[in-house]
């Protein structure tokens, strides 16, 4: 799901529905393990959570993060699972602290940032009333605590999540008071968070029914429609349709069964002014479902129709980056055909000040290309002047890479 349109976020990494996996620890007491207790009883999503909620208090946020890290490696339910779980913890975060950037500072983006969304649904379920003023204030608190562009982002991008779900997923009331952020960056961050929380919904509601054992509260209608895969995006107004399609790459791959070749064709359906967005949440989806290997990876962007792969390819390298790092993006990049390769350095160079405040260390990074690609890739590394970005700076990954200026990299070439 990410620019004047937010196109997108993602996390919107995932948003393939990444999973951290943890070696086993011991948890809770160190002769028992939580899943060995759990693992056999009828009651075993309460038991789980029960366990985690007694971490926290205990331990704290991220130990209890990292006991859901273990479960996620120990029992395929939970692997299924992961984003509710996660946002369970990100509402008991917010009743431990009370406080809502003390709450969100402990928590992290695994599991389609469930925890940040928790958060934030646990904020809005404390106050009687949620006005555009409260939403127009919440995620500018964060600017007091020294937080991070990428953490502004979860903040303004999980708001979506929280509102929809605080509207019990009536999309219209939340992209609306997503309207009142002030920031053109934030309000498309804000809508990519409404529509990929909107996916997962749907996501948990069919596990559920598959499995018979209900577990997360989500809408149990108007979230997407099997009979009519474009839907929502199709039904909204223009200026939510970029952050819908930038995420709906994931609703597609739900619908078809991860039918990879129909979700091109209906990228391909897609308005023309979005069939680019839609194939650079392809190329997310694609990175996630094949764990970030590279030649998997090409295979399935492959499948993309031609005039439209490379945004397949730059999605997917993104996802690479920020799920691991700019050294994984570059494996990707070296893998690639010449036509792509250009392009793939690009935004590999381009996202090396998020991880390394020094040019030399950037250099460093772009060293690793092959050799025709390094000068492009040290060239596109340096920070933009201020006169030349664009008039609103984007602060998440895919937002920079639909809004890059195209000549920095051709004057590097």
């Amino acid at each position: 799901m990410l620019r004047v349109i937010e196109r997108h976020a993602v996390l919107i990494w995932g948003m393939a529905l990444g999973l951290v996996l943890a070696a086993p620890i011991f948890l809770t007491r160190p002769h028992i393990r939580i899943w060995e207790e759990c693992s056999t009883v009828s009651t075993k999503s309460v038991c789980y959570e029960e366990h985690l909620d007694n971490i926290l208090k205990s331990q704290g946020p991220p130990a209890a993060l990292e006991a859901l890290d273990t479960l996620v490696a120990q029992d395929p339910d939970v692997r299924r699972d992961t984003h509710p779980y996660a946002h369970h913890l990100g509402k008991a975060t917010f009743a431990h602290y009370k406080n809502f950037p003390a709450a969100f500072s402990h928590c992290r983006e695994a599991y389609a940032s469930g925890c940040y969304h928790g958060v934030l649904e646990g904020y809005l379920s404390s106050r009687t009333s949620v006005t555009a003023e409260d939403i127009a204030a919440l995620c500018a608190t964060l600017d007091e605590s020294g937080t991070t562009d990428w953490l502004k982002f979860q903040c303004v991008h999980g708001l979506g999540h929280g509102l929809t779900m605080y509207f019990d997923h009536d999309m219209l009331k939340a992209l609306l008071l997503c309207d009142a952020l002030k920031a053109s960056r934030e309000r498309e961050s804000c809508y990519g968070g409404v529509f990929m929380e909107n996916i997962v919904a749907y996501q948990q509601r069919t596990f559920q029914s598959e499995a018979g054992s209900p577990h997360h509260n989500h809408a149990q209608g108007g979230l997407l429609n099997p009979k009519d895969p474009h839907y929502p995006c199709n039904v909204v107004v223009k200026k939510y349709q970029g952050a819908c399609y930038f995420v709906h790459a994931g609703a597609f791959l739900t619908l078809n069964r991860s039918n990879f070749s129909q979700t091109v064709k209906e990228c391909d359906g897609a308005p023309t002014d979005f069939i680019a967005l839609c194939y650079q949440s392809l190329g997310r989806e694609i990175s996630g479902f094949s764990l970030a290997t590279a030649d998997k990876t090409i295979d399935l962007c492959m499948l993309a129709t031609a005039k439209y792969r490379h945004y397949c390819f730059q999605g997917a390298v993104v996802d690479f980056i920020f799920t691991h790092s700019p050294e994984h993006g570059m494996i990707l990049c070296r893998k690639l055909s010449d036509v792509y390769k250009q392009d793939c350095y690009t935004n590999v160079g381009q996202f090396l000040g998020d991880f390394y405040a020094e040019q030399s260390a950037r250099n460093n990074v772009c060293g690793a290309a092959e050799e025709d690609y390094i000068e492009l890739c040290k060239a596109v590394s340096i920070p933009v002047a201020p006169q030349e970005t664009m008039r609103v700076t984007p602060s998440s990954p895919f937002e920079r890479l639909a809004a890059r200026p195209r000549d920095r990299m051709n004057r590097a070439i």
